[in-house]
């Protein structure tokens, strides 16, 4: 618990701080806060979620993509992958394919949920701190240690907003 403690309470700091400094260096302090949460939600190691050991076991389960297109309709129905997305299988295929291992996995998947988290709402906070403060207070530890194919869902809604906004199919 102390972990998350001080994660909140460095976030909370570095929204302070970007109170009072100059408007162009303001997005050095949102990287720098989103690259700590991208890190700590992508180099977990068992941290804490309960669903991890569910993504590691389909992620340890499914085959290389060569394997997975050949024998997908199979693939599909193996006990581990039983009511996964078939998109969320491909690209655990896809990265076990790059020769990373399910941390490897788990950080592709902060860094493009994070990416897109900024891509999207950036326009729409002044403080983008702030932003990842009620993040953190609302959806940080289910959404991004618990959810990882919902997770994936919402960033790119993240990145459709503006589409959505603009009334863009």
């Amino acid at each position: 618990m102390w972990f998350y403690i001080l994660l909140f309470s460095f976030c909370i700091f570095l929204l302070i701080l970007n109170n009072f400094i100059k408007m162009n260096h303001k997005k050095i302090f949102e990287i720098t806060s989103l690259i700590i949460l991208c890190l700590i939600s992508g180099t977990r190691y068992y941290l804490g979620g309960s669903d991890y050991y569910i993504y590691e076991t389909v992620f340890n389960g499914l085959p290389t993509l060569k394997d997975f297109i050949i024998n997908f309709a199979h693939i599909h129905n193996y006990y581990p992958t039983y009511g996964f997305e078939s998109g969320y299988l491909f690209i655990n295929s896809l990265i076990k394919t790059l020769g990373l291992n399910f941390f490897g996995f788990t950080l592709i998947n902060s860094i493009f949920f994070y990416t897109c988290l900024y891509i999207g709402f950036k326009k729409y906070s002044f403080n983008f701190n702030l932003l990842i403060i009620v993040f953190l207070y609302k959806v940080f530890f289910y959404n991004t240690f618990i959810s990882m194919r919902q997770s994936i869902t919402l960033a790119i809604f993240f990145l459709a907003i503006k589409y959505i906004e603009e009334k863009k199919l």
